[in-house]
Formats: C-alpha cells, sequence, structure tokens
C-alpha cells in the first residue's frame, strides 16, 4: 500500500489573546498507528513551553474503501491513538474525542490522493502564547568563546565580516519569535545601524540543526514546508523591510544544515547570521 502522503494544513485566527489552530495528522489505509514523521508532527507542537492549551478536539476519518460500520470503528480507533499520544505530551484535560467514519470522494479529483487525504485524524486547537519577561542578558562567561570569529556592531566592519542575532530565539519548528521584546530589541539595533550606514549591504543566512539526514532543511509547522531555515532568514528580511531598509540593500537565503558550529550549544546552532557583502 502507499504510504500516507504527508500534508499538514494549520488555520490560525486570532481572537483576543487566544488562539486557534487546526492540524491533520494521516495514516496509511487501514491503519490507525502513527507514522514517526506524523508522531513528530504533533510533539513538535504540543511541546512548546511557550504555549497553553485550553481545549483540543480530535476527530477521526477514513477513506471510503470498506463497509459503513467497520471505517466507523477504524476512525474512532485512528482519534484514540491520537488522543492517548498528546495526553502523553500534555497535562490538558477535557480532551473531545469522536470518530466520524469515512469522507464521499469528489468525482473531479484523483481518486487514491483524495483517499490518502481522508486517511486522517484532524485536531482542532484552542491555546495562549504564554507572556514573558523581556530581559537582555550578557552571554554567560562560558558561552563567550562560542562567538569567537563573528563581529559586533561596535566594531569596524568590512566586506566578508559575519554578524549573529545572539540574543534572537525562535518557538521551535516555527518563525515566530519565542520572546519578541528581546528579538525586536536586538534586530532594532541593527537597523539603527543600517541607518547610520545607508551604503551597507547584506545577506541575511539562516541555519538549523539536529534534523534527521533524509531532509536538508527542518520543517515549518505552520507551512509543512522543509525550509524552515530560509522562512527564519525571510522572517528578519521581512522586518528590516517594515523598518524601512530598503530591499535593494539585502538578499537572505537558508543553509538548513549544512554549517553546524562545531562544539556549541545545540540552541546556537539555530541561529541567524548577517554577512557584510558591501561597504
Amino acid at each position: 500500500m502507499r504510504a500516507a502522503t504527508f500534508l499538514l494544513f494549520f488555520v490560525f485566527i486570532t481572537a483576543s489573546a487566544q488562539e486557534q489552530a487546526e492540524l491533520s495528522v494521516y495514516f496509511d489505509s487501514g491503519s490507525y498507528s502513527l507514522s514517526s514523521q506524523e508522531s513528530e508532527k504533533i510533539k513538535a507542537f504540543f511541546t512548546s513551553d511557550t504555549i497553553s492549551f485550553n481545549n483540543i478536539s480530535v476527530n477521526g476519518f477514513c477513506d471510503d474503501i470498506g463497509n459503513s460500520k467497520d471505517n466507523i470503528l477504524l476512525s474512532e480507533k485512528r482519534a484514540a491513538t491520537v488522543t492517548t499520544y498528546i495526553s502523553s505530551l500534555t497535562d490538558i484535560a477535557g480532551f473531545e474525542q469522536s470518530g466520524k467514519g469515512e469522507l464521499p470522494l469528489m468525482q473531479t479529483a484523483d481518486a487514491d490522493h483524495q483517499r490518502e487525504l481522508h486517511r486522517k485524524t484532524v485536531i482542532n486547537i484552542s491555546y495562549s502564547i504564554k507572556p514573558k519577561t523581556a530581559v537582555v542578558v550578557s552571554p554567560p562567561k562560558d558561552e563567550v568563546d562560542h562567538y569567537i570569529g563573528y563581529k559586533e556592531l561596535t566594531e569596524p566592519l568590512a566586506e566578508g565580516d559575519k554578524l549573529i542575532l545572539r540574543r534572537l530565539q525562535f518557538i521551535s519548528s516555527t518563525t515566530t519569535f519565542e520572546s519578541p521584546e528581546i528579538a525586536e530589541s536586538e534586530l532594532n539595533e541593527f537597523v539603527d545601524y543600517l541607518r547610520r550606514n545607508p551604503q551597507t549591504r547584506f545577506e541575511i543566512q539562516g541555519h538549523v540543526c539536529c534534523i534527521t539526514k533524509s531532509f536538508f532543511d527542518a520543517r515549518d509547522i505552520y507551512t509543512g514546508k522543509n525550509n524552515l531555515s530560509a522562512a527564519r532568514a525571510k522572517r528578519i528580511y521581512d522586518y528590516f523591510i517594515e523598518k524601512g531598509i530598503a530591499a535593494s540593500r539585502m538578499t537572505y537565503q537558508g543553509f538548513g544544515r549544512k554549517f553546524p558550529r562545531e562544539g556549541v550549544q545545540e540552541r546556537m546552532n539555530k541561529r541567524v547570521e548577517i554577512i557584510i557583502t558591501q561597504i
């Protein structure tokens, strides 16, 4: 049988301080066992320490193969499998869980592909982003050596010099700043420098680490694409655009896990660097 096609779909709606997300998890034909890929998809969302979960509903579905009674039972088992796994990751109470049975085929689309997309469980999540106190601190003394080879904005800069966004951290598997206040404080230091030095041009480079060798880049859970390093670099590019830095002065690209930094903490390999291309 064909493995279920990977597809991740998030819909976010802001309502006051509460967010809504929809996550689809896919199964092989006739199965209610989670694949490692789908397990990681769930884990990436439900293990973030920056999110507070409010309500979760889990609905299982099937394709149209087999009889209706068996399909109802299979959809219920799929929902139960996902609920059990989420329960192992978070202590939220009050799950809503149900099996919805089979989804009908549309005559205008490829039947096999439709069936792959119908073998799923849909998780609807209500959650809030936990507020964080903006405290800007210098790196610990044992981390100072980790920045050897990088310049600082207070130093004279030349073409080819490399800087790193030291205080910027992202929520796992996303392009969302873990602490917007801290991230924007550092980014605004770059904005001020770029305004004072309008001749300076640069490239924004994103990097990730610690992912399977099967993938060049990490997965962005908002889009389902394996381009997280490039998406994070573009997030910084877009921020500079918002602050009035001309697009003609900068480029961006992602390097995935191609250039890991040896001998540093894992979080320091999940980084964004600024490379001076013209002074």
